[in-house]
């Protein structure tokens, strides 16, 4: 049975107004604990939702005026800016407006009445390293090893988010780290990192992990019914290796020796397919990060539907199909 905390959940979902985004509010606006739905995004997209109200408003600039108004006790907030998301022009400035969004979250918090907080980071703040693969735990962040602009900014955000955590004992902080999450819906990736296993993969490589988009959404329900504090890693089940990959893709991906140099590899794969690979894109490619994910699954309950050969497959060919790249046959076997 649910305690009167985690009854009568009246919920802000802060940016990212895409698929998942719209998939979420709907499993969510279904569940008995929840009363009201705001979504708070700078874009907004027509949701055929119940209990929600939308609400055109920067995500770098505070909105605790919004929060009071709807007397929302609980923030899900879909994390940082990426290179997806701003324009070209704007991306030396990634930055600044990525603390920007951070400094907006707990002004916010700081004025209004909530009471749990789940943010969203990513994977990506466990930068590559050439070591034998293992999976990593939540304390396996170096701050020295952090080099990939996007990994630093969630490396930072969650620095923010734990100091206000400490300061601030009644509001219970969550931190999901997910995989890159996948499905038939994400024509953009939710939390990037790197997409570049889907053109290029390396010989004999180490598996690579993913998050379908059902599993994600189901994991954030858990979490804002549950209420688990601290940082957790979040992902489907198992990995899939780049050969598994390889066979669903087809022609389309291409195999490269691992003793091949970075240079070389670049510049093959820039005159093959006119794919601009960068040093972090490799890097994740020959080292790439598979996470553990038991102590989320001990504080929650949560188990997977879905595995990383699912999502990958799901997004491959929802995407293809969407872009009419490949002729589907049906033989009647």
């Amino acid at each position: 049975m649910l305690d009167e905390k985690q009854l009568n959940k009246r919920i802000a979902i802060i940016g990212h107004e895409n698929a998942i985004v719209g998939q979420l509010l709907k499993k969510l606006q279904d569940q008995d604990y929840i009363s009201n739905l705001v979504s708070i995004n700078e874009t907004l997209t027509p949701i055929p939702v119940k209990k929600l109200t939308a609400v055109r408003q920067s995500i770098d600039s505070p909105y605790y005026t919004i929060l009071r108004r709807h007397r929302v006790n609980t923030i899900i907030h879909m994390g940082l800016y990426n290179s997806l998301d701003v324009p070209s022009k704007l991306l030396p400035d990634l930055s600044d407006r990525n603390d920007k969004v951070i400094d907006s979250l707990l002004d916010s918090c700081e004025n209004s009445d909530i009471d749990h907080l789940v943010f969203i980071s990513s994977s990506c703040i466990y930068h590559s390293a050439p070591v034998d693969w293992a999976s990593v735990s939540e304390s396996d962040v170096h701050e020295s090893e952090k080099g990939l602009s996007l990994g630093l900014d969630h490396y930072k955000a969650e620095q923010k988010l734990r100091q206000y955590a400490n300061n601030n004992s009644h509001i219970a902080v969550t931190i999901l780290r997910p995989s890159s999450v996948l499905g038939p819906s994400s024509n953009r990736i939710m939390c990037l990192e790197s997409v570049s296993w889907n053109t290029v993969s390396i010989k004999n490589g180490f598996p690579l992990q993913f998050m379908h988009e059902y599993d994600f959404i189901d994991a954030i329900d858990k979490t804002v019914e549950s209420i688990p504090i601290g940082v957790f890693n979040i992902a489907s089940a198992g990995v899939i290796y780049p050969a598994e990959i390889k066979k669903i893709i087809g022609k389309k991906i291409i195999s490269i020796p691992r003793s091949f140099p970075y240079f070389l590899v670049k510049w093959l794969i820039r005159f093959i397919s006119f794919h601009n690979i960068k040093d972090f894109h490799w890097k994740s490619l020959m080292y790439p990060v598979v996470m553990s994910t038991v102590k989320f699954t001990n504080e929650t309950a949560f188990q997977p539907m879905f595995n990383s050969n699912d999502a990958v497959t799901d997004y491959i060919y929802s995407n293809i199909i969407m872009k009419e790249e490949v002729e589907i046959i049906y033989d009647g076997k």
